[in-house]
Order: C-alpha cells, then structure tokens, then sequence
C-alpha cells in the first residue's frame, strides 16, 4: 500500500538541483556514509523531490523505498570502484539513484505527472552529486543542464522513457563527464575507471 508523506514547508530551490541542501548535506561529517543509509535517505530526499510544491505535494515512501534498496544494492556490489576513483564513483552512483527513482512504479511524487517526477528525481540525484562531491573536497559541479523546452531537455525526456538506464549517461553529459552510452550500468566500462584500471595496472608494473 502506497505510503505517502507530506511536508509543510518548500524547499528553497526547485531549480536543477537544491543549493541548501547542498549545503546541509555535505556539512555532515558522516554524510558519505549516512546518505546510503534508508533512515537518512527516507528523510533527507522527499523535500528536494518536492521543492517548491512540498506545501501540496506528497512523496510516496513505499515508491521511494523501491528506488532505493536497489540503488544501494548496485553501490555495494561495486564498490571496490569507489577506491579506484571515488568521485568517478559519486558521479555513478547520482545516476543510478536517478535510474531507480525513474524506474520506480509508481513514482517517488504521489499522483504527479511523468515530466514533473522526472524533474524531481533529477534535482535530487544532482544535489546528492553536489553534496557527495564536496564532502569529497571536489570542486562545485558546473551544470549544463537543459531549460525545460530545450532541445537537450526533450532528448532527455523521450531516452529516459524508452529507457531509464540512459539517466546514467545523459547525468554524466549534465555535470561535465564523459558519458557511456552504451552499457551505461556497466562501471568497468566507464572512461575514467577504464583509466584508473589502466593506471593502477602501470604502477604495479613499475613496483
């Protein structure tokens, strides 16, 4: 049965992704580990997904859980990659958390229309990016990010709904990464991890 949740008060940013939270996020010094954890996630994500309707809106925590025990799931299994490059991996792990918010059904915002969960699951997946990467001492994402109505933005949309794992690729093209478009859930294909492979390969052949 659908679990919905409601928030009294709108986040401050509906935008691309959620500056204060960036912020409140990030400041944890236990952010890398809690933000995998359901009890943080059940109750940091539902106002980003809302943003500026969270006065109306509801977020369904059973939709939620369904995206996020499989997203931590796919973290587990590869997080050997993590230490290989850990911010590769933080950009890997924003886009599937968007895939699994997309793949959700019915989605994360009760009752909300297919364009406007899309919106709000990729405003979330790019907060947690943003937090992730300054907890890891990374310079702030530079976002390239469609206007709604933007051609990017419609190519976004209509991939997405024929596939959802091409959140993973078009997230990478958002924030400056190489993207992987083909196998885009395969992270030991991923230009930079195929490169932190190969360098790693190098230096134990030097030793």
């Amino acid at each position: 049965m659908p679990n919905p949740m409601a928030l009294p008060e709108a986040s401050a940013d509906a935008g691309p992704l959620d500056p204060e939270a960036v912020k409140r996020w990030s400041a944890d010094p236990h952010f890398l580990e809690s933000s995998r954890l359901w009890v943080w996630c059940r109750a940091a994500w539902p106002p980003v997904l809302l943003g500026r309707d969270a006065a109306g809106g509801q977020v369904d925590l059973q939709a939620l859980a369904n995206a996020f025990w499989p997203w931590v799931d796919g973290l587990e299994r590869e997080r050997p990659y993590e230490s290989l490059d850990a911010l590769d991996f933080a950009h890997f792990a924003a886009g599937l958390l968007l895939y699994h918010l997309l793949e959700a059904e019915p989605g994360p915002l009760t009752g909300a229309p297919r364009g406007r969960q899309v919106r709000a699951s990729t405003r979330t997946a790019l907060t947690l990016l943003a937090a992730w990467r300054s907890a890891l001492g990374a310079p702030p994402l530079v976002l390239q990010v469609g206007d709604e109505g933007s051609a990017s933005w419609a190519s976004f949309l209509e991939n997405v709904a024929e596939d959802a794992c091409m959140a993973v690729p078009f997230l990478d093209s958002f924030t400056g990464r190489e993207p992987l478009w083909q196998f885009p859930l395969m992270i030991s294909e991923r230009p930079a991890m195929r490169r932190a492979v190969q360098e790693k390969r190098a230096a134990a052949a030097r030793a």
